[in-house]
């Protein structure tokens, strides 16, 4: 009888050893490094209150939670769109709330109550997001796209994309009448005012979405990393840039329930907001990829989402693949690409050329989505230990906090996925063999796991093939 050790699910996780379990604050960092943080930006008037299970006051109950509410000065209540499958209307479980109040409000003193509740779980205020692009230079002009080239990105081109996946850009909206992306977008939804179409009025959402799905060999504009990219545009930022992590925590659940296996968040803030982490953990128990930008601070501020544990963190190369002085660094970044005059699409059917880790965090989705258009079977962790093995360090030639695992090397990702080169697997017709299987996806093996399973390998050299 062989009993196998399950090396490969401990070494699937290989992508997140290096995130802090337990998120260091911001107030923290800035005390040992010097930073000098701004004072946190919030919401107008607006409280997220998290109910506890029913445990006997029942602060669920419409009368309850109503009165308090009203006790406080609140205008209105809402639920917080709930998880897929989660029955919640004041049944007894657990439930978030968005507590609406004047503007002028205390909304500090008002946090302080309802967290000296026995059933409410938190109670905190909704923090705003920044997006993490800079201003568009030469928006009228078509420039080369130079990031394909710089570490041969633009190969991946070459490689089979034979099924559709599902993107959720959680941004500014796109340009649903852009020539580029006309075929890519399947619908969206503007969390700012109801009922409004997802209209990118910043032309930062419309860049990203190029960057991951512009159409290619249409002679015109630019070519996105997918051609097989169907985006789901989730308007949470208005055109200045700025946004709400409660609009921001409902986006994502959204894109969870309409199926979406990618989401891209190229923003971030530096406050740890529960409701925003929630909504996190919740599209990565369902198996959804999230990729977030580290920041463009160029210091070790830990953002949020990418400073949360299982989303990949994506920081800012230069085109001589050498780190870009904008990003953020930390122990948690997974990835860096090129972040330095990325040419993109651009509201209006123009293109624009951008900076920052926004559109670093947006190659790395456009590149996993590719993986995903390649074999559809592969789960969230595969993809994740698929693009490790994929890197290539900068720096110190190892994984630093700099660069994380580094750039993804084409060669590399075709070796991973088995693929013998860029053109001599793909068929006269592009399609993949029935029988395709890729192969085994190793990661390198923690020192811990090394040291533990010792005295398993030693029986196993000496008893070979009899346990």
């Amino acid at each position: 009888m062989n009993i196998k050790i399950p090396i490969f699910a401990l070494a699937i996780a290989g992508l997140l050893w290096t995130h802090t379990i337990v998120a260091q604050s911001a107030a923290e960092l800035a005390r040992y490094t010097g930073i000098t943080l701004p004072k946190p930006e919030t919401v107008p008037g607006v409280i997220i209150l998290k109910t506890k299970l029913n445990l006997g006051f029942n602060i669920q109950s419409t009368d309850t939670l109503s009165k308090v509410a009203q006790e406080l000065g609140a205008q209105s209540i809402r639920k917080l769109a709930p998880e897929k499958g989660i029955k919640t209307p004041f049944s007894g479980a657990a439930a978030t709330y968005v507590l609406q109040f004047s503007p002028s409000a205390d909304i500090n003193a008002a946090v302080e109550q309802l967290s000296d509740q026995p059933d409410i779980a938190y109670a905190e205020p909704a923090y705003t997001f920044k997006l993490f692009g800079e201003t568009p230079d030469d928006l009228d002009y078509l420039l080369k796209q130079t990031y394909l080239s710089t570490s041969q990105l633009g190969e991946i081109l070459a490689m089979p994309a034979n099924h559709d996946v599902t993107i959720a850009v959680i941004d500014t909206g796109v340009d649903a009448t852009h020539p580029d992306l006309q075929g890519h977008l399947i619908g969206g939804y503007n969390f700012l005012v109801t009922k409004n179409a997802p209209i990118d009025d910043s032309g930062h959402g419309t860049h990203i979405a190029g960057i991951i799905g512009a159409r290619i060999n249409n002679h015109l504009g630019t070519a996105g990393l997918n051609p097989k990219s169907k985006i789901i545009s989730l308007k949470i930022a208005s055109a200045t840039g700025i946004g709400s992590q409660v609009a921001a925590a409902e986006a994502i659940r959204y894109a969870v329930d309409n199926g979406a296996r990618i989401i891209n968040c190229s923003w971030g803030y530096f406050v740890y907001n529960q409701v925003l982490k929630e909504a996190v953990d919740y599209a990565i128990a369902q198996g959804v990829i999230v990729v977030a930008a580290m920041g463009n601070n160029g210091n070790q501020l830990k953002q949020f989402p990418a400073g949360f544990l299982g989303v990949i963190a994506v920081g800012s190369m230069d085109h001589t693949l050498n780190h870009a002085s904008f990003s953020n660094v930390g122990e948690h970044i997974a990835f860096v690409e090129e972040g330095v005059g990325i040419v993109s699409t651009a509201p209006g059917g123009k293109t624009a050329s951008l900076t920052g880790t926004s559109q670093s965090a947006a190659i790395i989705t456009g590149i996993a989505s590719r993986i995903l258009s390649y074999n559809p079977r592969l789960t969230a962790h595969e993809v994740g230990t698929i693009l490790m093995l994929s890197a290539e360090p900068i720096g110190e030639g190892q994984r630093n906090p700099e660069s994380g695992n580094g750039y993804i090397v084409i060669e590399k990702l075709f070796n991973a996925l088995n693929i013998p080169s860029a053109t001599g697997f793909i068929a006269e017709d592009g399609a993949i063999p029935e029988d395709y299987k890729p192969a085994p996806v190793k990661a390198p093996e923690p020192f811990w796991l090394t040291i533990i399973l010792v005295p398993y390998r030693i029986v196993e050299f000496l008893f070979g093939g009899l346990i």
